[in-house]
């Protein structure tokens, strides 16, 4: 038993079953960052684009606001 080697085959069927669902589980890692990231990418744009449209909403309000009351006659 001294002089045995642990050896691997690699053309066995449990080896290449490991191999394979490793490489699924890389592959499915891989894509759910993709996911992740195409996502936050997204979410990002329609916060900016929320923002940007509040700021120019409040702009607006606020000129129209002011130039009512600057324009109006004072009692």
């Amino acid at each position: 038993m001294a002089g045995l080697q642990p050896t691997a085959d690699i053309r066995s069927p449990h080896l290449i079953t490991i191999f394979w669902f490793w490489r699924l589980l890389i592959g499915i890692k891989k894509q759910q960052i993709g996911v992740i990231q195409e996502t936050c990418s997204y979410l990002a744009q329609i916060t900016t684009a929320v923002m940007s449209f509040r700021l120019i909403l409040i702009n607006d309000l606020f000129w129209s606001y002011k130039t009512f009351h600057m324009t109006s006659p004072t009692v």
